[in-house]
This record gives C-alpha cells, sequence and structure tokens, in this order.
C-alpha cells in the first residue's frame, strides 16, 4: 500500500508508473491542482496510472476535522466560506479558534452534533461529504475508495474547547465530547457511501476501532507509523503491544478487513523495512514503508516485493514460535521475525531457501537455509527450496 499524499507530480510519467505497481494507493489532490477546474485535469492522471496496471486500486485523500482559514484563491475557499457562515469551526470560551498543531496552517472544525444544522439540515460533516463528492469522486469516477484522514477515538486537540458551544472548556478525552466526536466521524463516511456506492471500501487513519460508535462499521484501517516514529506504538508499548493493535483493529473491521500497516526507515535499511514487512506479513494487512528523508512523496521498492508468497497456510500466529522468533508459513514462503533484543538462532527444517536478491544479498544470498541466525529486530522470508 502507498501513502503519496506529499510530493504532487502526479503528472509526472515516471511517477504515474511508480504509483502502478502499488496494489493500493492514496493520492492527495487538492481542488484546483494544475488549474483543473472540472475534474479533467485531475481524472487525466488517475487515469494515466492506472493504464500502466488497470488493477492498481485508487483512492484520494479527505480530512474532515481540520480545514485552511484563509482563503487562497482556489475552489476550496468554498469550504472556508462555509465553515465561517455557519460558525462551524472549533472555538474555546474565549472565541479564538484552536488547533492541534501548527505544523500545517490548519484550525479545528467543531464536528459533532452539538453545532447548528445548515438550511438543508447538514451539519460539517455531511455537508463536507457531499463537497467532496461532488468535487472528486463524481468526476473522477475512476478513483475507487475515498481515505478519511485522522479518524480516530477523540480529537488531536490537547487544550480544552469549547465543543458544546455553552462557553465552557472540556477536554477532548470528555466521554460525551469524544463520543460526539466519532458520531461526526461516522457521519461523513456514512454520507460517502451512500454517495458513492460502487467504492470498495472506505480506508480511515485510525487508533483504535473497539469503540461503540466504530466496532464492526468500519471496512478498512490505516494504521499510521506503527514502527519507525517517536510517536509510535511500537515505541511505546513494544512489538507484541503493537502487533495486539494491529490483530484488534482487524478483527473488529467489516468486511473486507483492509489493514494498511504503515512503518517508517532510513534510506538504506533494509533490516528496518524487513522488520516492518514481515510483522505485517504475520496478519493480513498491506503494506506501506515509508523513508524518512522523502515522507509520503515517493515509491521506496524492495527486492521483497518480488517474491511470491501465495495464500498463509498458517493462521495469525498467537505466540513465539522457537527461542523467541515468530513464523507463519505462506504457500510459497517462510516469514521469520525476530522482535527481541539479541540475536536468535532457530531451526527451520528442510526445504527452505534465501531468495536471491540485488539490495541486500549477504541476507537475500539464494543460500539454502536450515538453520537460521536472525538479528534482533529483523524478518526474513525464505523461500521453497528449488
Amino acid at each position: 500500500m502507498g501513502m503519496n499524499i506529499g510530493a504532487k507530480n502526479y503528472d509526472d510519467p515516471t511517477y504515474q508508473e511508480q504509483l502502478s505497481r502499488l496494489d493500493i494507493v492514496v493520492l492527495g489532490f487538492h481542488a484546483n491542482w494544475r488549474g483543473d477546474k472540472n475534474g479533467e485535469v485531475i481524472r487525466h492522471a488517475v487515469q494515466a496510472i492506472k493504464s500502466h496496471n488497470p488493477k492498481v486500486v485508487v483512492g484520494q485523500y479527505t480530512v474532515l476535522n481540520e480545514s485552511y482559514a484563509e482563503k487562497a484563491g482556489s475552489m476550496d475557499d468554498a469550504v472556508i466560506d462555509k465553515l465561517q457562515r455557519q460558525g462551524w469551526w472549533l472555538r474555546n470560551a474565549a472565541g479564538q479558534q484552536v488547533q492541534w498543531t501548527d505544523e500545517y496552517n490548519t484550525w479545528e472544525v467543531n464536528i459533532t452534533d452539538f453545532t447548528a444544522p445548515d438550511a438543508n439540515g447538514d451539519r460539517y460533516p455531511q455537508w463536507y461529504a457531499q463537497w467532496v463528492d461532488q468535487r472528486y469522486f463524481k468526476t473522477v469516477p475512476e478513483f475507487d475508495f475515498r481515505y478519511f484522514d485522522n479518524f480516530l477515538s477523540h480529537s488531536l486537540v490537547t487544550q480544552g474547547a469549547d465543543w458544546k458551544r455553552n462557553g465552557t472548556n472540556l477536554p477532548s478525552e470528555d466521554p460525551e465530547v469524544a463520543s460526539a466526536f466519532r458520531r461526526g466521524q461516522m457521519a461523513t463516511l456514512t454520507t460517502a457511501r451512500r454517495l458513492a456506492p460502487t467504492h470498495r471500501f472506505q480506508l480511515v487513519n485510525l487508533d483504535i476501532n473497539t469503540a461503540p460508535e466504530y466496532d464492526g462499521q468500519l471496512n478498512a484501517a490505516y494504521l499510521e507509523g506503527l514502527i519507525g516514529k517517536e510517536w509510535s506504538i511500537a515505541t511505546w508499548a513494544g512489538w507484541e503491544g503493537m502487533m495486539a493493535r494491529y490483530k484488534t483493529v482487524h478483527d473488529h473491521l467489516a468486511t473486507p478487513k483492509v489493514v494498511g500497516f504503515n512503518a517508517w526507515g532510513a534510506r538504506g535499511d533494509y533490516r528496518a523495512f524487513r522488520f516492518g514487512l514481515a510483522s505485517s506479513l504475520l496478519g493480513n494487512g498491506y503494506y506501506s514503508h515509508t523513508l524518512h528523508d522523502a515522507a509520503y512523496s515517493t515509491v521506496p521498492w524492495f527486492d521483497e516485493y518480488e517474491v511470491p508468497l501465495g495464500k498463509p497456510v498458517d493462521p495469525w500466529p498467537a505466540a513465539a514460535w522457537q527461542n523467541g522468533v515468530w513464523k507463519r508459513r505462506y504457500e510459497q514462503a517462510l516469514v521469520l521475525v525476530n522482535p527481541t533484543a539479541s540475536p536468535k538462532v532457530v531451526d527451520v527444517g528442510a526445504g527452505w531457501q534465501r531468495f536471491r536478491g540485488q539490495q541486500d544479498p549477504g541476507v537475500n544470498s539464494g543460500a539454502v537455509a536450515t538453520t537460521i541466525t536472525l538479528p534482533p529486530q529483523d524478518g526474513l522470508i525464505l523461500i521453497r527450496k528449488s
């Protein structure tokens, strides 16, 4: 899975070909990209990507909980006008707009049902879903899904805000506020489903989906930065805590249960890549690797992506297999993960070998494999002996 919402050079033929190699990809067009007025320019770029690979599943980025507040002479100005006119900005008790971060120069929207509806009976979640549908999905039918950023269990705003619009600041974690926030997210997703019934799924950037508003109601989740960031769950809860979150999110999704497992690593750090990929392959997700120095602007490619796995033979493992190492068998491959802090030696038995790769030939050497020494926080894919 590719998260490619950074650099927006989607008209670059080389980038188009790279994007087409992915199974699922999220793009981040803005409303007037390359002077687009009626969707034709954006549609042409999506069609060009699919011309290389008609099977690639392409989605468009959206975010409900925040918006720019300063007009830039684009079609997005209609969103700012609507927010201002309806009074849907999130403010504190002093009447000031609030942010969860100033990194993106955006301001928070009150997406709850504590706000007043417009003349059509819509609040911002429903109105925004309709605006996005008209701008992107009605004009570009080649989009296969919609991506919802910050679809979290509660707002990211850390300071108190006047959520109920009664002059009292409440924290985002307040149970009533958090529930209203989730209802707002579900309102925009439900409206989006109604407007685009042919979409394959609705991919949400999620932390956890066990809250009653989400449980069994979502069908696709993107787990951002599971490994490799200072805020990663693997950093503060450990590898097994991360894998438990991965499994829980998957189990609480509705069909088709699409999960994006995102990990970050340095360019050329093949061990970090293998660790993330192999961890994801213990479960049933799509792997998404992001380079620290490129963020969401490239399609990093690895030898392991070319290795045919076949279907899983083993179920999602519930415990380590041997000497602290986890494994899962596929029809044509064996996946190993060492999540510990020390090297581990395991015996995989006869019939396996390393595949022959170009990027890290010391590891992927093509050699027959029976006894394996797996470094700490590393993963490995073995193939059936030819």
